[in-house]
């Protein structure tokens, strides 16, 4: 897949596959205490029912005036998937009912370049020029990497060892990414029914496939550049597609609390869509997939702080 002339069909979900759904831990109340305690604190959200408001958010200052901000998610059960009436849904959106007995934290944003640079001290993106656009160009392999260096710098960021040992700073697995996007919603996309480019950077205003070609911006956007859902999260749809942990796999009867590895070259799920791509590859439940290895100026990621899921 050429870099500056992706093929959407390469991204598109179809075939058959094989089972695997994330059911997922997070983090407790003690453990938000604590974080909070060591971190400076950012309203984000309203804080879960039973939990104190004074967990809604916190960021972690990464040097440089640069800092990694985290929003509460709070517990909750979900419709994963969509209706089998959805308009642009692909067969492998089975709609089936998740519980999540604890929240977790998720970035507010995707990963900027500011923040991968003060981490890695590179910068592999295609689109430069602004410190508060998107990383792309990173494989989930490379964001592994990220995410090891920013673990291996959690002591000195602030965060006490009784809080290392409740989490760590990973990628999101499939079924908190989908979760945390609708927010309580059942629509296509947390806007609702419809999309349009004043609230996502994505490829048209269209909702179908028939997107305009040339309405799109070809490029991406600061991260907040469009409203937030209702939990406090910028850029769910659009922008750049996110990496999850999970390898790429259908939908099962079952739960799992672990992420499967199926090996290091399993194909590895995308969310989200992306400037370059039409809305209805925004939707909340697409999924998409590709090698863990593969690089692209519409692949970016964004963090999660909770419990190892493998």
């Amino acid at each position: 897949m050429n870099q500056r002339a992706c093929d959407n069909k390469k991204w598109r979900v179809a075939g058959r596959t094989v089972a695997i759904v994330a059911l997922l831990g997070a983090l407790g109340l003690a453990f938000a205490a604590a974080t909070l305690a060591l971190t400076r604190q950012r309203g984000a959200v309203a804080a879960p029912e039973g939990e104190p408001e004074s967990i809604r958010g916190f960021a972690v200052d990464l040097g440089d005036d640069v800092v990694l901000e985290m929003v509460w998610i709070p517990p909750g059960e979900f419709l994963m998937g969509s209706p089998a009436n959805e308009a642009g849904r692909d067969d492998d959106e089975t709609q089936h009912a998740v519980a999540l007995a604890k929240g977790f934290w998720m970035g507010k944003y995707e990963v900027t370049q500011a923040q991968w640079e003060n981490v890695t001290g590179n910068n592999p993106s295609y689109f430069k020029g602004d410190p508060r656009l998107p990383v792309e160009n990173v494989s989930w392999l490379n964001c592994r990497e990220f995410l090891d260096a920013l673990n291996g710098r959690a002591s000195e960021l602030g965060l006490a060892r009784d809080v290392l040992r409740e989490g760590e700073f990973r990628l999101p697995t499939e079924v908190e990414w989908e979760y945390a996007c609708r927010a309580g919603t059942t629509t296509p996309y947390h806007f609702g029914e419809n999309i349009s480019t004043d609230q996502a950077n994505f490829r048209g205003p269209a909702t179908r496939g028939d997107d305009l070609p040339d309405a799109d911006l070809r490029k991406t956007l600061p991260v907040g550049s469009f409203p937030a859902n209702t939990w406090g999260l910028h850029d769910m749809h659009g922008n750049v597609w996110e990496w999850c942990e999970d390898v790429y796999a259908a939908y099962a009867e079952g739960s799992t609390v672990d992420v499967q590895d199926a090996g290091a070259h399993a194909l590895r799920v995308l969310r989200g869509g992306a400037w370059g791509f039409p809305s209805k590859h925004c939707r909340s439940a697409f999924r998409s997939r590709i090698a863990p290895g593969h690089r692209s100026d519409f692949i970016g990621f964004r963090v999660v702080f909770g419990p190892a899921v493998r």
